[in-house]
C-alpha cells in the first residue's frame, strides 16, 4: 500500500470517527440540554444555587467541546 493510500485512509477514518462523535453527542444531548434549558428557565420551579452554578459552569463547557468535535470535523473534511 502506498503512502498516498495509507495518508487517505487514516484521515478518512478520523473523518468518520468525528462524524460518529458529533452525530451521537447532537443527538444523543440535544434532548437532555433542551429539557435542561427549559427547566433553568421556569420561575414558577426554584432552584437551589448549586444547581446554577452547574449550570452556568457545565453549559460552556460542554458548548465548547462540541465546538472542538465541529472544528475537528472540519478540518478533517478538508484534508480528505
Amino acid at each position: 500500500m502506498s503512502n498516498t493510500s495509507k495518508d487517505f485512509i487514516w484521515h478518512f477514518s478520523l473523518l468518520m470517527l468525528s462524524v460518529f462523535t458529533l452525530f451521537f453527542l447532537t443527538v444523543g444531548m440535544g434532548k437532555a440540554s433542551a429539557d435542561l434549558i427549559i427547566y433553568m428557565n421556569d420561575k414558577s420551579i426554584s432552584k437551589p444555587a448549586w444547581q446554577w452554578v452547574v449550570f452556568i459552569i457545565g453549559a460552556p463547557i460542554a458548548t465548547a467541546a462540541w465546538c472542538l468535535f465541529w472544528l475537528f470535523l472540519r478540518n478533517q473534511k478538508s484534508t480528505v
